[in-house]
């Protein structure tokens, strides 16, 4: 299960990096392991696919990550979209990982949501996404 939640986790270019580097040391061998046997037939076919593989996969790699739509205006209080609620700020959120920080504002909001004490001008109940604004340290909470 840890397999395939790593593999779930990979990014797809890196799995196509993988994949295409795979596929090219299947063109120049006969058998791996003894488990798996490439005719010559096959080996014909898997550099050009391995080639083809590994290029997409590196130049899509080569690109940035697009940034994240969830990002807040530049104005000096740190204002967001309207459908961009702060509902929590703490020094520690710039210090964790991204999933972490996800995470521990997921906690606060259920928690704030429990006890009744949600402040801001939106309705918990209406809430679809909570997420952690790293740089700013703040917890968003997303409506519709």
């Amino acid at each position: 299960m840890e397999i395939i939640n790593a593999i779930k986790d990979t990014p797809a270019p890196v799995l196509m990096i993988v994949a295409g580097l795979f596929f090219l040391t299947l063109g120049f061998v006969n058998k791996i392991g003894g488990i798996i046997e490439v005719s010559s037939e096959q080996r014909k076919w898997t550099i050009p696919i391995g080639l083809f593989v590994l290029v997409i996969g590196l130049i899509i790699n080569s690109f940035p990550s697009p940034s994240p739509s969830l990002t807040p205006s530049t104005n000096s209080n740190n204002s967001y979209q309207a459908n961009k609620h702060k509902f929590y700020h703490h020094e520690d959120i710039g210090k964790m990982e991204q999933n972490a920080a996800d995470k521990y504002c997921q906690e606060r909001f259920d928690a704030f949501k429990a006890e009744d004490n949600l402040k801001g001008d939106f309705d918990p109940n209406q809430v679809n996404h909570v997420w952690a604004h790293l740089e700013n340290r703040d917890c968003i909470a997303n409506t519709p």
